[in-house]
């Protein structure tokens, strides 16, 4: 090639560059002030072919010193040293998905099957009832004082089956009377 018709010696060179290489290429020459005035729109834009020259000569200073760059190393050279680094019971990928899978399985047949019950035995002692106000038990049950009588009128029976349902901690209850002018409830065992 003849290089005096362009007049330098240099070597001439096209490349296609993908776009993530180019912004970072676009940011070397803007951070390091290669720029030059766009043709058409007189706007200042990155050098990019001097970018390029500038990194170049950066990657290749370091064998020009007589210091070689650190070489890339191959996928094979990798495992061996990630092999000789990492202690020898590190788990496999095959291990790791055989134990998930068996947590899997074991997880699905114990949410396939009944859940099981352990009936506590009762206390032979007998506990002293509790007795709160119509009020009190209206806000333990979550409900108002008039659901109470309403539910109350319908049987004791009734009444502590519903109480019991409505108890956080399944409690069933009973009216027991009027004590001080304020109706008064207490627990019962069903």
């Amino acid at each position: 090639m003849d290089y005096d018709n362009m007049g330098t010696k240099n070597k001439a060179v096209t490349a296609y560059l993908p776009e993530e290489i180019e912004a970072r290429l676009t940011a070397f020459c803007l951070e390091n002030g290669l720029s030059r005035q766009g043709k058409k729109s007189g706007k200042e834009k990155p050098a990019l072919g001097t970018g390029i020259i500038e990194v170049l000569r950066i990657f290749f200073s370091a064998d020009l010193n007589g210091n070689t760059p650190t070489p890339v190393l191959d996928k094979d050279e990798l495992q061996a040293i990630v092999s000789e680094t990492l202690p020898s019971n590190v788990p496999t990928q095959e291990w790791v998905q055989t134990e998930i899978q068996q947590a899997i399985t074991q997880l699905k047949s114990e949410l396939d099957s009944p859940a099981q019950t352990t009936e506590i035995p009762p206390n032979p002692e007998k506990k002293s009832p509790l007795i709160l106000k119509q009020a009190d038990l209206a806000r333990r049950l979550r409900s108002n004082p008039s659901t109470l009588s309403r539910h109350n009128q319908k049987g004791g029976q009734h009444f502590a089956q519903w109480s019991k349902a409505k108890d956080p901690e399944s409690v069933a209850w009973q009216y027991r009377g009027v004590e001080d002018n304020s109706k008064m409830y207490e627990t019962i065992e069903l």
